[in-house]
């Protein structure tokens, strides 16, 4: 919908208007005129010229105050001349046309301009009242175009006539003064709201409207008037008006309507809506037919409107209708199947795109479903093989029913008068199918209905069976009877069965029982049988679901054989003495058969390594005898001659054990002797354990010492003084108790003279190592005089270790004495053995010795404020600054001296030292303690760097020109910094002084020294000037960009700024150094798009002109 909206505010198009019809002025917005043509004829003859282009408003006052205007020509060439009068107040039309009998006006204008600004070589064509001329007129001939504002008081009204050149003359007119203040000077236009189309329905094209219903809608205020017109025009003159007092009558389709809001100011606003005529739809619809078979499909045609929506319901429903879409021809159709008698009842029809219009429908279509029966089939099924299979059809009377069996060709059949019919299949050896494919009704309309009806009759198998079937079992446990599991020869019996699942087996105590189904045995899966006579037990196998049976006899067969459970067989044992520790002796497997047989004949023995050989029967041993094997289990198989269908046998196990004789451990004894004599007393008895060894437990063994390897001297004192000095040989006998094997072994007994380890004295060193880390290298092997105290190096030996532990075991020790590094910082504890080297193991000495490393100091410099910079004045070379540098260690038994880059500091040995001249570099420091245990001197420091640099030294700045397509600030610096530069309040970036796109008006630009932390202070350069204008701004009142204006020219007051539209439309005048412009013109927001601004300015005094353009966006 077309919206158009006039408001008596500040907007006029069109002929210039004159005194009896002039623009009333209403809000304070700007007055912007394009009207063309000429005027009426109305002389005005007061301040010597005569009226004849004008636009004549009229303001009634609502404020007090002062009250002016500046009137500003939409062309700006110095050529284009407007004129005014202002009349006032309280003047009539009649008054300032009257005359006197001379011919003079009877009312002066109160102020008027007819300055013609291109005759007096004005600079600007702009003309009006403001508060700083004093002249009341301005004439031709003379003057600059302004006179003075009015002072005007509420109630007042005035009229204002405006003169402008008959070939253009768009004008705008801003007001000023304080009685604009606020609220403004003029009353406000009321509100005349926009409202949707009113819209009726009709099935002839004509309505009727009542337009005293939407008053309210647009306008609201008691106080306002409301009035209709069919034109803009004529809600201009409030001519020509629409009654709203009575009903509206209309022919046509659409009728365009004006609403014209007056308030008692007489400011109004206007506003557009349409009247609208619209038609109804029209639907009807047709059945192919009103009586249908069950099933069959009806076919609904819908015709009517094109697009419209037609709602029906179906059997009564309840609204949501069912709907259905007309095409763009206004046709439809719907195909429905039903099952039973259906009414169908159509309810109303509307436009698929609402536009409200709606009509009813009341007709109604009731279909007829004449039913059809399915018939009803009853089998005998399930029937044996060669039985007679009956199906029994039932249904309608007299029906027909079309059918095929399995794959066959098509029959019929035909019901009889009580609706019943037998068909039989006699011998039936198979399942046998049949399909009803059809029934045909034998009442009109003889509705007929497809059918896919599958009926079955299932002939069950009768299962072919052996006459018997024969199992045989093996007595194990040798008291002649078995218990069967009958239900595990089942899948042999159902063998002949596709599906073993459709049958059911019975076992029953005889075949007669079988025949009979009677003498069920209740326990098949433990039937207990003896094995004289053979016991035959009946079998009854019924296919499931049927009375179809079979039976058979099943054969039960039992073998005897002994009970290997009954049975224990002891190992056979033999000492390994044949051949000595081979493991291997000579075994007679036959001496356990008797034991295994117990009475029972007939028996066959064979002897297997494995279990599995023996079950098998394979790879049995054939020296039986005389069998030469290592510890071992031999299985024995035994079978029986009188074994009837399976091969009954029974395994038997016994063990073989070959007993190792007694060994010896340790043969030999040796001690350490205090004394040189090479005698000593030796303790047997204590040795036994170590002369057994760990695998061999003296619980289990008997022990003998002889001096003799015949065994006939025997030791009978212990302990046992050796006869022989320092080495003798005697004889141990070790017998195991169990087994009773034995064995002489030599025993050596040995007299060695013992190792002592003396203590050295502790060591402490300094840590001149480099590392300062508490490790130090030191050579142990200068311990070892020390430690042996006169003992000959050739025959001891002195090793050193990290554990007491490894020193009293011998293990782990130190692989380089002699180069040794400390493991634990700063010192630890160092083990030392000492041996006799011909039997380390038994004659040794340990001790320790502590080893210390004395850590050196590690001083460290820092500056006691933080500072590391020296500030020197680039021009001048004076050092602003000094930096206190201190050690971290400070103690009165120190002596310090300071480094500069490596060289000494004369006279600098306190704890602290202050640098205070350009002296910048690398800084160390080195400690010495005095009447220290070690008196070590410290590592130099880690260097501490003091820097030298300056604040920077502006060389020059320079900016682009006004108005430059890429703004820029180049700042130029010198001095012993890194500087990086900051704009503003922007970040602080390393761009060598260079910001390009900066934005227009002042700035300031800091110079940062980045060169330390604690660098020199920063420059900074204020007052650099960059002359731009905003390229857009957003008028949404929301405190951000809000209004524009080229705020870089705020301190040039000559500089105005004219901003127009992209049809040359002069919509605002502003100054830099005044208020900004907000986006509106006449008090109104302007939509987002481009403007155009022409500036006038100067620079160095010469007169200068710039023009572009910007956006507003929202």
């Amino acid at each position: 919908m077309f919206l158009f909206r006039l408001s008596a505010q500040t907007n006029v198009d069109g002929l210039p208007s004159d005194c009896v019809n002039a623009i009333t002025i209403c809000g304070n917005g700007t007055f912007n005129s394009n009207a063309d043509g000429y005027g009426a004829e109305w002389d005005l003859y007061g301040c010597g010229n005569l009226e004849h282009n004008s636009v004549w408003l009229k303001f009634d006052i609502v404020q007090d105050g002062n009250l002016g205007f500046i009137l500003t020509p939409d062309n700006p060439s110095i050529d284009e001349d407007f004129d005014f009068w202002l009349f006032g107040p309280n003047v009539s039309c009649e008054e300032i046309k009257s005359k006197d009998a001379q011919g003079q006006a009877n009312i002066d204008p109160l102020r008027c301009s007819m300055t013609n600004p291109g005759e007096l070589n004005l600079t600007s064509n702009l003309t009006g009242m403001n508060s700083t001329s004093l002249a009341t007129h301005s004439p031709p001939s003379s003057g600059n175009g302004w006179v003075r504002e009015i002072g005007v008081q509420p109630g007042e009204s005035y009229y204002l006539i405006i003169d402008r050149p008959y070939d253009g003359g768009g004008f705008s007119i801003e007001w000023t003064g304080t009685a604009t203040r606020g609220t403004g000077a003029f009353p406000e236009s009321p509100v005349a709201n926009d409202i949707e189309d009113q819209v009726n329905c009709s099935n002839n094209g004509t309505a009727f409207f009542d337009l005293g219903q939407v008053v309210s809608d647009i306008n609201s205020d008691p106080n306002n008037t409301v009035t209709f017109y069919h034109s803009l025009s004529d809600a201009t003159d409030s001519i020509n008006e629409v009654p709203s007092d009575q009903l509206y009558f209309s022919t046509a389709a659409t009728t365009q309507i004006y609403a014209k809001v007056t308030n008692a100011s007489g400011c109004y606003d206007v506003t557009e809506f349409n009247l609208l005529i619209l038609p109804r739809p029209e639907a009807s619809v047709e059945v192919n037919s009103l009586e249908i078979c069950y099933g069959e499909e009806s076919i609904f045609n819908f015709t009517g409107s094109p697009n419209a929506i037609v709602a029906y319901s179906i059997n009564g429903a309840k609204p949501p209708y069912e709907e259905i879409l007309l095409d763009e021809t206004g046709s439809a159709t719907l195909n429905m199947t039903f099952t039973e008698d259906t009414t169908i009842d159509m309810k109303y029809v509307t436009f698929a795109e609402s536009n409200g219009c709606t009509r009813s429908i009341a007709e109604t279509i009731e279909i007829k479903v004449n039913p059809n029966t399915i018939p009803t089939v009853n089998t005998n099924s399930p029937i044996c093989e060669g039985e007679m299979g009956e199906m029994t059809f039932t249904g309608e009377a007299n029906a027909t029913i079309v059918y095929h069996i399995g794959s066959g060709a098509s029959e019929t059949i035909t019901l009889d008068a009580t609706g019943n019919f037998n068909l039989q299949f006699p011998d039936l050896m198979t399942t046998t199918e049949v399909t009803l494919e059809s029934v045909t009704s034998a009442i009109s309309p003889f509705c007929s209905l497809d059918l896919d009806n599958v009926v079955a009759i299932e002939v069950m198998t009768i299962l072919e069976l052996e006459d018997e079937y024969l199992v045989s079992e093996c007595d194990t446990d040798g008291d002649g009877e078995y218990t069967f599991n009958l239900l595990d020869y089942e899948s042999e019996i159902l063998a002949n069965a596709d599906n073993p699942s459709d049958y059911v087996v019975t076992y029953h105590f005889t075949e007669q029982d079988a025949l009979d189904n009677t003498g069920v045995i209740p326990n098949p899966n433990a039937f207990t049988a003896t094995p004289n006579p053979q016991t035959v037990v009946g079998i009854r196998v019924s296919t499931a679901g049927s009375a179809c049976v079979n039976t058979a006899a099943l054969v039960l067969e039992i073998t005897v054989l002994p009970d290997p459970s009954t049975t224990v067989l002891s190992p056979i044992v033999l000492c390994d003495e044949q051949t000595p520790n081979d493991s291997q002796e000579p075994f007679d497997l036959t001496q356990y058969e008797t034991t295994i047989a117990n009475g029972i004949a007939n028996l066959t023995f064979s002897y297997h390594t494995s279990l599995a050989d023996a079950e098998s029967g394979d790879n049995a041993i054939p020296n039986v005898s005389n069998f030469v094997s290592g510890s071992s289990t031999v299985y024995v198989r035994v079978t029986s001659a009188n074994a009837g269908t399976t091969e009954c046998y029974a395994v038997f196990s016994f063990d073989l054990e070959v007993q190792p004789i007694p060994t010896i451990a340790e043969g030999s004894m040796t001690v350490c002797s205090p004394d040189v004599s090479g005698y000593y007393d030796f303790d047997l008895v204590a040795e036994i354990d170590t002369i057994l060894g760990t695998g061999q437990n003296s619980s289990n063994f008997t022990v003998t010492f002889y001096e003799d390897a015949t065994g006939n001297n025997q030791i009978t004192v212990n302990p046992y003084t050796n006869t022989t000095e320092f080495n003798q040989t005697i004889y141990v006998e070790i017998v195991a108790n169990e087994t009773g094997c034995s064995e002489i072994f030599p025993y050596q007994l040995n007299v060695e003279a013992a190792a002592v380890a003396n203590m050295p004295e502790p060591m402490i060193v300094c840590d001149y190592d480099g590392e300062n880390d508490g490790y130090s290298t030191f050579d142990l092997t200068s311990l070892n005089a020390e430690v042996l105290n006169g003992q000959n190096p050739t025959d001891f030996s002195v090793s050193y270790y990290l554990s007491a532990e490894d020193a009293e075991n011998g293990d782990n020790p130190i692989e380089d004495p002699a180069a040794y590094i400390n493991t634990v910082a700063y010192g630890e504890t160092i083990y030392i053995r000492v041996e006799n080297n011909n039997i380390p193991d038994e004659c040794y000495d340990t001790t320790s010795f502590e080893y210390t490393v004395a850590p050196l100091l590690n001083p460290e410099i820092y500056s006691q404020d933080g500072n590391n910079t020296i500030c020197v004045d680039y021009e001048t070379g004076e050092v602003l600054n000094s930096v206190t540098l201190e050690s971290d260690l400070q103690d009165p038994n120190y002596a310090y001296t300071w480094y500069l880059n490596g060289t000494v500091i004369v006279g600098a040995t306190q704890a602290t030292y202050t640098v205070d001249t350009a002296s910048p570099g690398q800084y160390t420091l080195s400690i010495e303690e005095i009447e220290s245990e070690t008196n070590c001197t410290s590592e130099l420091s880690q260097e501490f760097e003091v820097f030298q640099s300056s604040q920077a030294v502006l060389v020059n700045v320079s900016q682009s020109g006004a108005f430059s397509s890429s703004p820029s600030i180049i700042v130029k610096v010198e001095g012993y910094g890194d500087y990086w530069f900051q704009l503003d309040d922007g970040p602080i970036v390393d761009n060598g002084g260079v910001f390009t796109n900066v934005s227009g008006g002042l700035h300031t630009v800091y110079v940062y020294d980045m060169k330390t932390e604690t660098s020199c202070d920063p420059l900074v350069i204020e007052n650099i000037r960059i002359i731009d204008y905003p390229k857009m701004f957003t008028p949404n009142n929301d405190g951000n960009n809000d209004v524009w204006n080229i705020f870089a020219l705020d301190d040039h007051p000559e500089a105005e700024i004219l901003i127009y539209d992209r049809y040359g439309k002069v919509l605002a005048q502003i100054k830099p150094s005044g208020a900004a412009w907000d986006g509106t013109f006449n008090g109104k927001p302007l939509p987002s798009t481009d403007y155009w601004f022409v500036l006038t300015y100067e620079e160095l005094g010469v007169p200068k002109q710039f023009q572009a353009h910007f956006s507003i966006k929202r």
